[in-house]
């Protein structure tokens, strides 16, 4: 009974731990959204636009650098 109590609270304690990280992610996202925001509200449209595609390209190429690198874990855990 105590074996199984225990693992409980780790489990919870884990959850925990794990929805604080969440939280603070989303706090260091929101934090540079609202930034870039704010920059960009004193940009001219075309600038802005011009911003926009350099982030949005940036973002696509670190996903493929991801993705990327997961397939190459799957290969990984796949040869053995």
């Amino acid at each position: 009974m105590k074996v199984f109590q225990g693992l409980q609270q780790g489990s919870w304690l884990s959850q925990t731990s794990l929805g604080t990280k969440n939280d603070a992610f989303r706090r260091r996202i929101s934090f540079f959204v609202n930034g870039l925001a704010e920059d960009l509200v004193s940009f001219p449209m075309e600038k802005s636009l011009l911003c926009m595609r350099q982030i949005r390209k940036y973002m696509d190429e670190k996903l493929i650098g991801l993705e990327g690198s997961i397939q190459n874990s799957e290969v990984d855990t796949n040869v053995t």
